[in-house]
């Protein structure tokens, strides 16, 4: 039945960010230490060891730029 009622939980949009979030800093991260990775492969041998303190470091430092919390204004600056 299509016709019952849906609420969405309120902190689905902390969800949402925080996976945004980590997406954004592995990206960096992989930009950083590959910058030629291709499609065909997308990580080189400087991403290895995997360096957790300078990805915390870059979680740390993600920011949004409209302040908001929500899926539409994900874009990091």
């Amino acid at each position: 039945n299509i016709s019952v009622p849906y609420t969405q939980e309120g902190y689905v949009h902390y969800v949402v960010d925080a996976v945004f979030t980590l997406v954004i800093a592995i990206q960096r991260l992989v930009e950083e230490k590959c910058p030629y990775a291709t499609r065909h492969q997308p990580l080189c041998q400087q991403f290895y060891p995997f360096d957790g303190t300078k990805l915390l470091s870059i979680l740390r430092n993600v920011s949004f730029r409209n302040g908001k919390s929500t899926f539409s204004h994900w874009i990091a600056d």
